[in-house]
């Protein structure tokens, strides 16, 4: 797998048609590996749902097929999904909204493509039935902010927002609880039904022991 990882490397420093001259940053590497048993399932069976990448991010198709729908840089909601930052949360009306617009393009990738998806653009990402397997290059958001041209770099809801630091990592929490509540809904109610029992017990015997003290 290394040897994997250091051929696409070679690849995208020496390929004339992309000639990146930041491959001294801080680049890294991941495996999507999976099989669907359906074709264009739903993200929380394959795929990836709807997202705004904070990665610039080289996607090589090893083999099976991945079908893209990628918004331009045109793609505005009007609210704090226009600040670009990982860990947002989208709801079901913005994604109707954004699979209807006219500024988002519909694309696949099959064995031997490479796919630039670069930072910053909303994305979500189907896979095909059957096996898949396919490896990213990227360079994460914190690099890419600061390497990047001042007129397409942009600013982290803290910079942006009232009280801005506070309501960037509450929004960073809302979107990770939020995702977890879409994909893992019965695991969370269980682990909140255990919760909320641990509490109640604990209130009654806070309550059994006093009412004892006082009797």
């Amino acid at each position: 797998m290394d040897r994997w990882f250091n051929k696409i490397e070679d690849v995208l420093k020496l390929s004339p048609r992309i000639k990146d001259s930041r491959f001294d940053e801080d680049w890294f590497q991941e495996l999507f590996l999976g099989y669907a048993d359906k074709p264009l399932q739903s993200w929380t069976k394959s795929g990836s749902g709807m997202h705004q990448g904070d990665v610039h991010n080289y996607y090589v198709q090893i083999c099976g097929s991945k079908r893209w729908i990628v918004g331009k840089d045109s793609v505005r909601f009007n609210n704090e999904l226009d600040i670009p930052y990982s860990g947002q949360f989208v709801d079901v009306e913005n994604l109707k909204e954004f699979l209807n617009r006219s500024d988002v393009l519909v694309g696949w990738t099959y064995p031997g493509d490479m796919l630039l998806n670069p930072v910053w653009l909303w994305h979500l990402v189907q896979t095909d039935m059957g096996s898949n397997f396919g490896i990213t290059y990227k360079i994460s958001g914190n690099t890419i902010r600061r390497i990047a041209p001042d007129h397409i770099r942009p600013r982290l809801p803290k910079d942006e927002l009232f009280m801005g630091e506070v309501r960037h990592w509450l929004l960073f929490v809302r979107g990770r609880i939020s995702r977890l509540l879409f994909k893992h809904r019965l695991v969370i109610v269980v682990i909140m039904t255990f919760v909320c029992s641990i509490g109640v017990l604990g209130t009654g015997l806070v309550l059994f022991r006093r009412h004892q003290k006082t009797s």
